[in-house]
């Protein structure tokens, strides 16, 4: 019951078999109390006044705890510090009641899926909206430093979000970044070093290849597929077991060495006393090696800020750079960042004040196809499903690890022929450490993220506020599969894969509001917004993808490529171009085409445009719009499969579009 603005719990707690020692008794818009733990009690909760006035974020501009009615969360930055984390979204998990984070892969950098409330749509996005200080935000989030975050809030139900329309149907992340603090200009700086590594164990699996051997020829053994243990004939079981087992029907692999004329495993079905771990066959050596050691690593994160803040009567300012270096925990895989911001705002009339907000981000990642399920590129799946007796490894005859012509270690792909003479039926023809290191897939992109604001004070309560937005997302993506081995090398026909894609999204968002906050008495408080969106953005991307055939004669090789140009926008058009040559550029770089003949192959479309020259003057192609294909291949006679295969695609899409919204709150 109420007593002098206080209130006054009188009930009874009755604590069963419970060892505690303190009672924490907390109530909504109460300071939160501990007390000890006895027979009777008398607890008194104040108001939290502190906490019922804290202003929070809200869409469109802020109030105060007390008189917000829907429901929402906020993190502060202090929460947001504690977690080391190269992107915002992954700060959110554990910290706000109803949103779920998920990381699909762990790739440093990657945004983690954030569902606030569940799943709202079936077919369409999930993603909640997120609002940069103010403004709706189409860059990546990943180019966000969260040393540059003063809070988050989670706008979780219809009625906070709702000002946002459609758009906020999934939930609203509204970002604030940092602002300078009253008094001297402050200088900060901090540096962040950690270790990566494998957070889950891997779970219990056969690690000794005795074991493993041992458990395979008991089932080939127990199968009696010849019938010779059912004849009695338990000799000839033995013998046959042992066989079949070391075949390429069975495991293909021997790992250990044993006496002229006896059996790998006993009759006993035990592993023979006398065999040693270490196998030549006169030309490769085999042993086995563990998988999961070999491919997972500990690696080095570090992370610098620095930041100058500071305020005066008439000016704020805040302005930081960072440097971010998170490395994975697989080979070649790690994401790093360079961000810059400026944030200042400037009282410039008693009725006017204008402000800007400007950032500026690099990241390259470095990332690997990590697919899921039972792929030979999800290579957790590799390392837990690879038996205890295989090689990651060709060795030579003395036990050396093999290196080829180019430097490369040589990988044992479990194909006969191809790496050594053992043959493998898991995973056959794959080795999922030897495309994370000779296979490459990266990523480069350029955020610039533009903010300006007009806060001007109208008449008597009566505000007006223009709030202008842009945001320039540049990404280019560079893919390239080796020719030299796995399943498309050389010797399966295809000889390497590239692809490089080029992405730009710019978009525009402006608002336009109208407040009026009053209060009369000091009791009762009038609070409206009216107020117009419009956000405008156009998308362009071109992808440009490549591969190599091997004719019939044994030195040439060429790559052959078609570019199609299917849109007429000036400026994809032009990107498009550049990709064409960045594309063969990279093809001559990266997959090595090797030019020894002097044919040449044209695949020509349309009859006007920009040519586009191979490596070797091996392609020549004209852009037009409006394609007739046309082939012509000289001294056909001669050279009638020089020209295997030409897959070289130049695709472009673009995509303008605009909307706007009025709101009136």
């Amino acid at each position: 019951r109420e007593q002098n603005a206080k209130y006054l719990i009188t009930r009874c707690f009755f604590v069963y078999f419970s060892s505690a020692k303190t009672l924490v008794v907390s109530f909504i818009g109460m300071a939160t109390q501990e007390v000890p733990v006895k027979a009777n009690l008398n607890i008194v909760l104040k108001s939290d006044t502190e906490q019922l006035e804290e202003v929070m974020v809200v869409a469109y501009g802020t109030a105060k705890k007390s008189a917000f009615t829907g429901s929402a969360a906020t993190i502060k930055n202090e929460k947001i510090a504690t977690r080391q984390t190269s992107n915002v979204t992954n700060a959110l998990a554990g910290q706000v009641a109803g949103v779920q984070t998920t990381s699909n892969n762990g790739q440093p950098g990657k945004d983690a899926e954030v569902r606030i409330r569940g799943i709202g749509s079936i077919s369409a996005s999930n993603k909640p909206l997120y609002v940069v200080d103010g403004v709706p935000y189409d860059g990546e989030i990943s180019a966000i430093s969260t040393s540059d975050i003063e809070s988050m809030t989670v706008l979780k139900d219809a009625a906070s979000n709702a000002l946002y329309g459609a758009r906020g149907a999934n939930g609203v992340i509204l970002i604030t970044t940092k602002r300078g603090k009253s008094g001297e200009a402050r200088v900060t700086f901090d540096a962040k070093w950690g270790v990566n590594k494998r957070g889950v164990p891997n779970y219990e699996t056969i690690t000794d290849p005795a074991t493993f051997y041992e458990l395979n020829y008991s089932s080939i053994y127990n199968a009696d597929l010849k019938g010779y243990a059912a004849a009695g004939d338990l000799a000839k079981a033995n013998a046959y077991a042992n066989q079949e087992m070391l075949s390429s029907k069975y495991l293909g692999y021997q790992v250990y060495s044993i006496p002229q004329g006896q059996q790998l495993i006993g009759m006993n079905g035990k592993l023979n006393p006398n065999a040693t771990l270490g196998y030549s066959d006169g030309t490769y050596y085999y042993t086995p090696d563990n998988w999961s050691d070999e491919i997972f690593e500990n690696n080095l994160r570090q992370e610098y800020n620095l930041s100058i803040s500071g305020a005066t009567e008439k000016m704020n300012y805040y302005m930081s750079a960072g440097y971010l270096d998170d490395k994975g925990i697989v080979p070649n895989s790690g994401f790093q960042r360079y961000s810059a911001r400026l944030k200042a705002d400037y009282q410039v009339k008693p009725w006017l004040k204008m402000g800007g907000n400007v950032s500026f981000t690099h990241y390259d990642s470095r990332e690997q196809d990590t697919e899921g399920g039972t792929s030979n590129a999800n290579i957790f799946y590799a390392s837990n499903i690879m038996g205890a007796i295989y090689p990651m490894y060709v060795r030579d005859a003395q036990g050396n690890i093999m290196v080829d012509n180019r430097g490369f270690l040589r990988y044992d792909y479990g194909k006969p022929g191809q790496d050594s003479n053992g043959s493998r039926n898991t995973i056959p023809n794959a080795n999922p450490l030897a495309s994370y290191m000779l296979d490459k897939m990266k990523y480069s992109g350029d955020v610039v993220s533009g903010k300006w604001s007009a806060d001007i004070d109208i008449w008597n309560g009566i505000k007006a506020k223009v709030n202008i937005g842009v945001d320039v997302n540049n990404v280019r993506a560079t893919e390239m599969v080796n020719p030299f081995y796995g399943q498309y090398s050389e010797t399966s026909g295809v000889g390497g894969l590239i692809s490089v894609a080029s992405e730009r999204t710019f978009s525009v968002n402006q608002q336009y509001l109208l407040t009026y906050n009053k209060t009369f008495n000091d009791v009762h408080n009038v609070d409206i917004l009216a107020g117009k969106e419009h956000h405008a953005d156009k998308h362009g991307h071109v992808v440009a993808r490549a591969h190599r055939g091997v004719g019939k004669q044994a030195q040439t090789q060429r790559l052959c490529s078609a570019v199609s140009d299917q849109v007429a926008h000036g400026d994809v058009r032009r990107e498009a171009h550049g990709l064409s040559h960045a594309a063969l550029a990279a093809a001559e770089r990266e997959v090595f085409v090797e030019e020894e003949a002097q044919n040449t192959c044209q695949h020509i479309i349309g009859r006007r445009g920009h040519p586009v020259r191979a490596p070797g003057n091996v392609i020549q192609a004209e852009h037009d719009r409006h394609a007739d294909e046309r082939v012509d291949h000289t001294d056909k006679q001669e050279f009638p499969q020089l020209c295997i295969k030409e897959r070289a695609q130049s695709l472009q899409s673009s995509a303008s579009r605009s909307s706007s919204s009025v709101s009136i709150r």
